[in-house]
């Protein structure tokens, strides 16, 4: 209601008081000229009230109900996305030695951390945010602390990390059964069991206090502020083991270079292969290999054969060392990961592979 309506509402009231009307005469007049129950009983108090009405325990309306579930579900996912994050480092400082450590595990765990970061980039800043507005409003309207999406909030985290604490021991005893404990694993459950058991810990205090009480204020600090610490510690951690994104580019390039030679590599074994059939040249082996990479590029069934680099614009080395020899070559911006099959490794710079293909068809 505007002050100037809730003007012209109050001096009503005022004058048909003054006239000896009482509280429900005066109710049903301005009820049959439009006005509303809650503005009449508002303006009814105000007029005969030294204090204002109290509001309800339980006063959150649906704002109050979205910033809070915003913020209870930005604080899972951020708190996921670090676990995802410090286990891919403890799997990098303790490698499985029993797992293929090959280029596609790497790449998963490349892929796996660049989401986990994001996530983390995105949902903790959004967290701290909604958890400021949510105090704010706390804070205004002292009563919006003991609303419903609060408690229920607040209980559902209870319930979920202390099931996640349960799950985690149960693993725990599981893996230590069976005798195949590593020190990897410990390790990693820990830090399950030490991130829920942080959150269960702030709930359960905080649901047991107002949020704008003085003690309930220094243990949010303090819960924020340690959780500021393991944000911080743990993205510096992932770009350390990410990299910067221009040596990520450099990764994905080198790999797109191997894999063109690769392609170029398997094309010259097949045209190998067909000058040794003599339903292809009629008589004895004798078709040479192509003298440049355009005439393979004609002579292959691979009409999509790439033989240009992709950065650069020119074509990869190529050489024909005898009848069924050759090398292939390009330029690498980084050495290869120890996780490349050895005949494909190579330094940062211009490198060359050598094939034979009677001896490596």
């Amino acid at each position: 209601m505007s002050p100037d309506r809730s003007h012209d509402i109050d001096a009503f009231i005022e004058h048909a008081r003054s006239k000896g009307m009482d509280h429900a005469t005066i109710r049903m007049l301005l009820l049959s000229t439009g006005w509303k129950e809650k503005a009449i009983v508002e303006a009814l108090a105000k007029t005969s009230l030294e204090m204002p009405i109290p509001a309800p325990p339980d006063s959150g309306n649906a704002r109050d109900a979205v910033l809070q579930l915003l913020a209870t579900m930005t604080l899972y996912a951020a708190v996921v996305a670090a676990i995802a994050v410090i286990s891919v480092g403890i799997e990098r400082l303790l490698p499985d030695l029993g797992a293929i450590q090959d280029e596609w595990r790497v790449d998963y765990q490349r892929s796996s951390l660049r989401w986990s970061l994001a996530w983390l980039l995105v949902t903790f800043p959004l967290f701290l945010w909604t958890g400021r507005v949510v105090q704010r409003r706390f804070e205004a309207q002292p009563e919006r602390a003991f609303s419903g999406p609060r408690r229920w909030l607040g209980n559902l985290t209870l319930l979920v990390t202390a099931i996640t604490i349960a799950v985690d021991l149960i693993v725990l005893l599981v893996e230590l059964m069976e005798g195949e404990i590593e020190l990897r694993f410990i390790l990693q459950v820990l830090v399950v069991l030490l991130f829920a058991g942080l959150m269960f810990l702030y709930h359960l205090l905080a649901l047991r206090r107002s949020p704008i009480a003085p003690e309930a204020r220094r243990l949010r600090r303090v819960f924020l502020g340690v959780a500021l610490g393991f944000a911080v510690a743990t993205t510096c951690w992932g770009f350390g083991m990410l990299g910067s994104p221009a040596s990520a580019r450099e990764r994905r390039l080198d790999q797109i270079r191997l894999d063109h030679l690769q392609s170029i590599r398997r094309e010259l074994s097949l045209h190998h292969l067909r000058s040794r059939d003599p339903r292809e040249t009629g008589s004895a082996p004798g078709r040479p290999l192509p003298a440049s990479l355009e005439e393979l590029r004609d002579l292959t069934l691979d009409r999509a054969l790439i033989i240009h680099d992709p950065q650069s614009g020119q074509p990869y080395g190529y050489e024909v060392l005898g009848a069924h020899r050759f090398r292939i070559g390009a330029d690498f911006a980084r050495p290869a990961p120890a996780t490349t099959e050895p005949r494909w490794r190579h330094p940062a710079g211009p490198s060359w592979f050598e094939f034979d293909l009677d001896r490596d068809p």
